[in-house]
């Protein structure tokens, strides 16, 4: 069975290396799912499960705290348990 991680990050670039990163580890055993703002990413967690969410701290449409606060709050309410690691290149 495939892990079905999400990652949120507005950087192409930074993206493209934590996908490279997890299928160095994981090799062709990951199901990874990609947003570049906020207002996708919680789509996507809407409309699928996932295991995990990598996200980024900083996005276009919200910042610090007030993402981590967004993001929580959106899978509290869906009753979902998806582990968060939050990531920031401050």
């Amino acid at each position: 069975m495939k892990m079905k991680i999400l990652i949120i990050d507005d950087s192409k670039e930074d993206r493209y290396i934590i996908i490279d990163h997890i299928k160095n580890i994981k090799k062709g055993k990951m199901d990874i799912h990609e947003c570049d703002c906020l207002k996708d990413g919680i789509q996507k967690l809407s409309d699928y499960d996932f295991d995990a969410l990598i996200l980024d701290l900083g996005l276009p449409e919200s910042d610090g705290l007030e993402t981590i606060e967004t993001i929580l709050n959106h899978i509290s309410n869906s009753n979902k348990n998806t582990p968060v690691i939050v990531l920031t290149g401050l």
